[in-house]
């Protein structure tokens, strides 16, 4: 009697191709004006940093969703777990909507969307992230959550940081009366780099 045994496919099992495979491009659409502006970052004559705007020809436009994930967040997402992992795409991709940083979580619907028979994957999942500090518990909800938005953001963080500003100020007022006898203070962080 014979077994057949599949065996692991290795690099080497793998097409080679000396262009990209991927020239279909989902959501791009024929844009009417095929001008673009785009502002760049060069160095003068005199050697000074400089911003200019330069035009370009582009006659496709783009409408597709995504959400950026910042650099410098590979050992917080590479530790993550399995559950964690899971849950973290799940909110990319089902959850986040453009410049917002609040999301509501429903571990039904998270259950059917990942496959879970249980919700202890969910909740591992959450546990997580509010480990690693990519969510935070919002007050007066259990399924409300703050989404860090150094690791990852839909949309403008300027927008919402602007939006918001009154009430960052008044929030980290609070946190430091309440710190006062530890001697700590919060300064805002006002360093959002241009993307």
């Amino acid at each position: 009697m014979f077994h057949i045994c599949k065996m692991k496919k290795g690099i080497n099992d793998f097409f080679v191709y000396d262009a990209s495979p991927y020239i279909e491009v989902k959501g791009l659409f024929k844009h009417p004006k095929g001008k673009r502006y785009k502002q760049e970052r060069g160095l003068s004559k005199s050697g000074v940093e400089e911003y200019y705007t330069k035009e370009y020809e582009f006659p496709y436009g783009d409408n597709s969703h995504f959400t950026k994930l910042f650099m410098g967040n590979h050992e917080r997402l590479g530790g993550l777990s399995n559950a964690g992992m899971r849950l973290f795409f799940y909110i990319c991709d089902k959850l986040l909507r453009p410049n917002q940083w609040e999301i509501e979580l429903s571990h039904k619907h998270a259950m059917k969307a990942l496959g879970y028979k249980t919700n202890k994957s969910i909740i591992d999942g959450v546990i997580d992230l509010l480990e690693k500090d990519i969510l935070s518990r919002k007050l007066g909800t259990s399924s409300g959550f703050f989404i860090n938005p150094n690791v990852l953001f839909r949309g403008d963080r300027r927008i919402v940081y602007i939006e918001n500003a009154a009430g960052f100020q008044k929030h980290i007022e609070l946190l430091n009366n309440t710190n006062k006898s530890n001697s700590v203070s919060i300064e805002p962080n006002n360093n959002f780099e241009n993307e």
